[in-house]
């Protein structure tokens, strides 16, 4: 490919597109990259901005470093998030639009990977087609093996990455676009924040950083020859970017499955956690439930298998909902309180909709209920003291949704 069909890939309308459905998804997102510019900063010029853009592409575009965000795990430990500069995210959405709408000259669309490639009618992907295919291979083939691959972003060769990447796409001409997204770096002088990144694993110089709207598209081209080979060996595996399942007949095909994907995984200087009971990497006899993607496969009386939420991730869900208590960061954020009812139930529909395949769905709404009631009773708690919000009428308490009709 010349480069002069890489300018017919980021044109102005091309990037004027990307914009508009960024936006549309997007608006409330509030982080800013390095540069400070926050989303609704960078539409209030939006013409002069996407011009702007276009025209460092021409020259040859540079990405900036990446700002760290750290989010607290449900176990209290805290992961980075790498926030890109707004005009970065847009360029690496116009990348990642074109690398999508050739996901078959990348070798990406296949019958095992669900992350992060488009769905169709008669192929759907994603988390819930994920969960469906699973649940589906273990009323057949009751032995589960699952496990994830340990630090699977931080750990990518970029070397190997760009070789498939553009190999597979036969497109020289992205090389300098996809080598700046992949060797992009985090900006810190915070020594608390660099001891962080060390205990993270994560290297200068090794990883695709987590955060990047490229990101989860990459991991599966890493994957994809992982993938042809689990397939070419029978394997009836389902993989969402880096956590993967396979079903099997016995306890002996699990512990191949285990062999052979740490073998394949080897080849790219990845690897598996040790196999255990308690690990992450884990067979599960035709008895046992195994967690995938925030739900257990899980037999019933009749010798069916389900789909229930765990209680691990029923705590998760009120740890992240949790987040909408603090008002200082809020406020901070330029959240207010108009805002704040949207991210909400915007957030409670989100998990009712990811969820609504389980079985104990009655139990997920009494969850979210009950955190939706805390968050108002939390806020007006801190506004106007304890002793008020003990005070209000059954009326104004059904108004502020702390209780039923």
């Amino acid at each position: 490919m010349t480069r002069s069909a890489l300018a017919k890939v980021a044109t102005r309308k091309a990037l004027r597109d990307t914009w508009d459905d960024f936006w549309k998804q997007s608006r409330s997102q509030s982080a800013p990259g390095v540069d400070g510019v926050t989303l609704a900063a960078f539409n209030k010029n939006r013409e002069w901005n996407i011009g702007r853009v276009y025209q460092e592409m021409e020259a040859g575009y540079k990405f900036s470093p990446l700002r760290p965000f750290t989010v607290e795990k449900s176990n209290g430990k805290k992961r980075i998030i790498c926030v890109p500069t707004v005009k970065d995210r847009l360029v690496q959405r116009l990348i990642s639009n074109h690398l999508t709408s050739q996901a078959d000259r990348l070798g990406i669309l296949n019958e095992v990977s669900f992350g992060f490639v488009n769905s169709t009618a008669s192929n759907p992907r994603g988390v819930g087609a994920a969960r469906d295919r699973a649940l589906q291979l273990r009323q057949e083939y009751p032995w589960a093996y699952k496990t994830d691959i340990s630090s699977f972003f931080d750990r990518i060769p970029r070397s190997y990455l760009l070789d498939k990447t553009i190999r597979y796409l036969r497109a020289p001409s992205f090389k300098p676009l996809i080598k700046g997204v992949i060797d992009c770096e985090i900006q810190y002088q915070d020594a608390a924040l660099a001891r962080l990144i060390e205990e993270s694993r994560i290297q200068r110089g090794r990883g695709v950083r987590q955060g990047m709207p490229l990101s989860p598209l990459l991991s599966n081209i890493v994957l994809r020859d992982f993938d042809q080979e689990m397939i070419k060996a029978g394997r009836r595996m389902v993989r969402y970017a880096d956590d993967l399942i396979v079903l099997a007949a016995s306890r002996n095909e699990c512990e191949e499955i285990d062999f052979q994907a740490r073998s394949l995984l080897a080849k790219m200087q990845l690897e598996l956690p040790v196999l255990g009971t308690q690990g992450k990497t884990q067979i599960a006899e035709p008895d046992e439930p195994i967690d995938f993607l925030g739900l257990a496969l899980q037999r019933d009386v009749a010798g069916r298998y389900r789909l229930i939420i765990t209680p691990k991730q029923l705590d998760r869900i009120r740890q992240e909902l949790g987040r909408f208590h603090d008002v200082k960061r809020l406020a901070r954020d330029g959240i207010n309180i108009i805002d704040l009812g949207k991210m909400v139930t915007n957030s409670v529909g989100g998990y009712r909709s990811a969820y609504s395949c389980a079985q104990n769905t009655a139990q997920l709404d009494r969850v979210l209920d009950g955190c939706q009631k805390a968050i108002v009773r939390r806020i007006l708690t801190n506004a106007f003291g304890e002793k008020a919000v003990q005070g209000l009428s059954l009326e104004y308490q059904i108004f502020f949704g702390m209780a039923g009709d």
